[in-house]
């Protein structure tokens, strides 16, 4: 578990003469920058006497833990692998997670990622998530979800074409994938009020 930054101090007011203390620093700065630790340990170092090896114990010393991922999402089955191995991790209401998406997911499975999402943020201390490198790709029982063959599917298609069109902006492409799926969003959540 490595320590930021320590210092070594020999004090005799912590016990008898010869017991050493190290003291670990707070990783904050290094998370702001990317270097994530999944503790925050200080060292305690015992030395029972001259020439006697010393005993570390790492020590947690801060509140909270942080952990950074980067998983690659296709499908439901790595939605909910992800989401499985996020709640395994220890103590989730002092957890803070930094999570880089990236992939492709048909629409349906976009929107369920977005409720799990949801979910996960209730359930840790914070949640941050990179989508920018996740697409929403549209399939065909997503385009029938929005609509069989009428005006909203003939939308969907229109913000699909858009999507996939390479002569776009990133940024157009990417606005024309956001309506779409919440386009999808509405619909489905609309048909979802009238079954109950």
């Amino acid at each position: 578990m490595p320590v930021a930054k320590a210092e070594i101090f020999e004090t005799g007011a912590l016990g008898p003469p010869g017991i050493y203390r190290v003291h670990g620093f707070p990783v904050t700065p290094e998370i702001r920058h990317g270097a994530v630790g999944e503790t925050n340990p200080a060292l305690l170092v015992d030395i029972a006497g001259p020439g006697a090896p010393a005993s570390v114990t790492p020590v947690d010393s801060g509140t909270y833990r942080w952990i950074a991922r980067t998983e690659h999402l296709s499908d439901a089955a790595a939605l909910a692998d992800l989401e499985h191995r996020l709640r395994q991790e220890s103590d989730l209401p002092r957890l803070i997670v930094r999570l880089s998406l990236e992939g492709m997911l048909p629409i349906g499975d976009y929107a369920d990622l977005q409720r799990r999402i949801i979910d996960l943020e209730a359930a840790v201390f914070h949640l941050d998530v990179d989508q920018s490198s996740l697409l929403a790709r549209p399939t065909e029982a997503d385009l029938e979800t929005i609509d069989f063959d009428g005006v909203l599917r003939r939308c969907a298609e229109r913000l699909r074409s858009v999507g996939n069109d390479a002569a776009r902006t990133p940024d157009v492409r990417h606005r024309a994938e956001e309506a779409l799926v919440e386009l999808y969003l509405r619909v489905a959540g609309d048909q979802g009020k009238e079954a109950a």
